[in-house]
């Protein structure tokens, strides 16, 4: 493969190539109300890059160790994958010093990268120039991507990695199924699972890859079904390390923990109580999720280890002084919340549909109602207010509210249905609805999509599969779950109302319907 050539047939997007004079000047739009955005929110507010989360944050392991012994860490890591923890060891060993300008620089490119995407889907699935430019700048201007995108977190890696692997998931189709398009394709999806757990490859790899190989036909399904290979292989030997090592085949040794929270979130004192009494129930339960290690040993069925040598598995803490959720024992006590989070759904499986109903009024919120990046907002505030209100049908009150004596913010006890965003739930229902559609008229044709529709079928999936997860089995942080996917939402919208006004357009241009019972007559 010429690496050369193959770098410029990128710039072949939705058919036409980008260089022609209009799409430049679609993309100098965009870019001119990309560079504009930052440029006022930096210099109006003076936010920088907010790295900070990395000292304390339960999903890095400590900055210490990723200097040190970036690769024994990283093979010991069980509570994420570790694409991501990868990339701050990356940083953090080869700019030492300067990390927060290159994570700031990165993200940044990450954001182009995110711009581009977006207008390549938008024309590759058909929209025209104009809306393509207006729903990239609404996305990419947005006060969430703003926050975002100086956000020390892996969101904002995955909404752009999303829009990027639709670009070649179109590309892969579109182009005859080239091994170079097909081979970034799956090496962006591996890069995903191996960035968050809920890309779980046998739930969200294996289909997709199925689709692909039915798209590709007995002609190039071999090809495709080797392709999908290399990331369901890498993923398999993360899985069966991480069962040889901790006796956990996943990538991440949180999923009892998840399911403990989110079946006692909505569960009252007297209730937890009446159920702690109960022999076959974990007395874990006394304490809450997601806390320190240390706090959990009086109530683990086995004794703490012998030392295993390695600072990620045996320090309670981290040498900034947070919680290390990463030791050893951490694993003993996810499942001792997992094995009682199924007690209660066998017995009480109402507190799970009360937990639910909270995560989808979480799910409809603005992304940027979350409390780690509220203080980010503020300043802001007025600009997040007004495009809530425009954009996501929110005029209710913000969940969070500021003590004025010391600038700390507080939160809310209850999310109530006031604070969510009227107009999510009927982008979702657009956005999803588009690619139901999409899969009937296949069905009802017999035929295989083209590469437009099943690029519809590529997004529409993805964002199923994120709404489903991030609210199964996640409670509090769901808007920020839904915002990896919001950018592609806005796509399927696009695609969604371009086809409502044409079927609307022929219909009108259609003759009445006596007539045509005439003509069968």
């Amino acid at each position: 493969m010429n690496p050369v050539r193959f770098f410029f047939s990128l710039t072949r997007l939705g058919g036409k190539a980008l260089w022609r004079w209009k799409d430049l000047v679609a993309l100098a739009v965009i870019g001119v109300c990309w560079v504009l955005a930052r440029r006022v929110y930096s210099w109006d507010n003076g936010v920088p890059f907010d790295d900070t989360r990395l000292a304390w944050s339960m999903q890095f392991l400590d900055p210490a160790w990723l200097r040190e012994t970036p690769w024994r860490s990283l093979w010991f890591l069980h509570s994420q994958p570790p694409l991501f923890n990868a990339y701050l060891a990356a940083i953090l060993n080869l700019f030492p010093g300067q990390e927060t300008r290159f994570f700031a620089l990165s993200y940044r490119l990450l954001g182009v990268l995110l711009a581009v995407s977006l207008y390549g889907l938008q024309r590759a699935i058909g929209i025209t120039r104009f809306w393509a430019v207006a729903v990239t700048v609404l996305v990419c201007c947005a006060p969430a991507a703003l926050i975002y995108e100086r956000y020390l977190f892996y969101t904002y890696p995955v909404a752009a990695l999303i829009a990027v692997a639709g670009v070649f998931a179109w590309r892969f189709v579109e182009k005859g199924w080239r091994v170079a398009d097909g081979l970034v394709l799956f090496t962006l999806l591996g890069a995903l699972i191996f960035t968050r757990s809920m890309f779980h490859p046998f739930l969200w790899l294996l289909p997709m890859a199925a689709g692909f190989c039915w798209m590709a036909g007995r002609g190039k399904w071999r090809r495709v079904a080797l392709l999908a290979a290399i990331p369901m292989v890498a993923s398999l030997a993360l899985f069966t390390k991480n069962a040889f090592l901790f006796g956990e085949f996943t990538s991440s040794s949180w999923l009892g923990m998840s399911l403990g929270k989110y079946a006692v979130r909505n569960m009252s004192q007297d209730e937890l109580a009446a159920y702690l009494t109960r022999d076959d129930f974990p007395a874990i339960f006394a304490v809450e999720t997601f806390e320190p290690v240390d706090d959990y040993r009086p109530y683990l069925p086995r004794p703490l280890a012998e030392p295993t040598g390695v600072p990620a598995l045996d320090a309670d803490r981290k040498a900034t002084g947070a919680a290390n959720m990463n030791h050893l024992q951490f694993i003993a006590a996810s499942n001792e919340f997992g094995r009682g989070a199924k007690i209660i759904l066998l017995n009480d499986p109402g507190y799970f549909l009360r937990t639910f109903r909270e995560a989808l009024i979480v799910y409809s919120k603005p992304a940027t109602d979350y409390v780690l990046i509220a203080l980010r907002e503020r300043p802001v505030d007025p600009i997040t207010r007004w495009y809530a209100r425009i954009v996501y049908g929110k005029f209710g009150p913000s969940p969070f509210h500021y003590k004025e004596i010391d600038g700390w913010l507080e939160r809310q006890d209850k999310h109530r249905l006031e604070q969510i965003g009227w107009f999510l739930p009927i982008y979702l229902l657009l956005g999803i609805g588009v690619g139901v559609a999409v899969a009937l008229a296949l069905i009802r044709e017999r035929r295989r999509p083209t590469g437009s529709e099943f690029l519809i079928l590529f997004l529409a999936f993805n964002v199923l599969y994120v709404s489903g997860i991030g609210t199964l089995l996640e409670v509090g942080e769901n808007n920020r779950f839904r915002y990896q996917i919001e950018p592609v939402l806005f796509v399927l919208v696009a695609a969604a109302i371009q086809r409502l006004a044409m079927a609307r357009t022929l219909h009108r241009k259609s003759p009445p319907f006596w007539t045509r019972w005439r003509r069968r007559r």
